[in-house]
């Protein structure tokens, strides 16, 4: 799996399905000129941290091993970013290939990453967001197409529903980015990348207390569970 570019804000976490872990860094902070290419921020105005790939990512989340810490670190927000898709219809039966990898890198790594992210938060009453999609809404589904797909992030939105429950102080919510022209939602998607991100950029500075638990879409209305 290719590890994605990603950046961040001072006081922002963001862990991606490939397992992107971005740190605090000082606006100095020098990285290769190539992370930079697509970005729709300027260098200045986002720093970039250091890139974990997949095999890289299980000692990042496991509460064991001391390699990944921010100890003393205080975040305000957190965003958790996982989503490889399975296209077949529920009409072909599901080989337990295809399940284990949707769910451990839809599914698993969000579980991991959480109770760990979670107390990093708690100190400024944070916003923990986690990017789901529109297609995990039980409300809103009629199609049976890409069902590994929408389990997994089914199973995602249950997991925001439940982390509020744990972190009563913080504002956990799940969000959708549109559809977004990339490889998995194609060229015929309706947002280009960096539109979805301006969307959900001005959403995460409006989040507060009455959104929490709440499935938000990228234009700021609410999505139903």
């Amino acid at each position: 799996m290719p590890v994605a570019t990603s950046f961040l804000h001072v006081g922002l976490l963001l862990l991606t399905a490939a397992m992107v872990a971005l740190f605090p860094a000082p606006a100095s902070a020098q990285m290769e000129p190539e992370f930079y290419d697509d970005l729709p921020y300027a260098p200045g105005e986002w720093n970039i941290g250091r890139r974990v790939d997949e095999s890289q990512f299980r000692y990042c989340v496991d509460p064991r091993d001391p390699s990944w810490q921010l100890d003393g670190e205080k975040l305000d927000l957190a965003i958790q970013v996982a989503g490889v898709i399975d296209r077949p219809s529920i009409g072909e039966p599901v080989t337990r290939e295809r399940f284990d990898r949707i769910m451990h890198t839809n599914v698993l790594g969000v579980l991991q990453a959480i109770p760990q992210v979670a107390p990093l938060l708690q100190p400024g009453h944070g916003v923990l967001a986690v990017i789901s999609s529109i297609m995990g809404s039980l409300q809103l589904t009629t199609s049976p197409d890409a069902v590994l797909y929408r389990v997994s992030k089914a199973a995602v939105n249950m997991v925001v529903r439940s982390a509020q429950g744990q972190y009563p102080d913080l504002t956990v919510v799940a969000l959708h980015p549109g559809w977004v022209r990339t490889d998995m939602g194609g060229a015929g998607a309706t947002l280009a990348p960096e539109q979805s991100a301006q969307d959900l950029r001005g959403v995460l500075a409006k989040v507060g207390k009455k959104h929490r638990g709440q499935f938000i879409n990228h234009d700021g209305s609410t999505i139903p569970w």
